[in-house]
């Protein structure tokens, strides 16, 4: 959990790891919901932020936190 502008609010933003999980059958999507899911390597991350595809710092922290706990490396 990590404060994403202590200096003028007090909210969070949570990251949840869930390990084992598999895909078992097509989205069930809201009216007007528009998600796409793209799944990709964790190894393919680092590149993703250096080339600036991933530039929220939301999701760069995010995967930070998963890199520490998470060995990356047998991906």
């Amino acid at each position: 959990s990590v404060s994403p502008n202590p200096a003028f609010h007090t909210n969070r933003c949570h990251t949840v790891v869930i390990q084992g999980v598999k895909s078992e059958g097509e989205q069930s999507l809201d009216p007007g919901e528009d998600l796409e899911v793209e799944l990709m390597p964790l190894a393919d991350i680092p590149g993703l932020i250096a080339d600036g595809t991933v530039r929220h710092s939301l999701v760069m922290t995010a995967f930070q936190l998963l890199g520490l706990a998470v060995d990356t490396s047998e991906e």
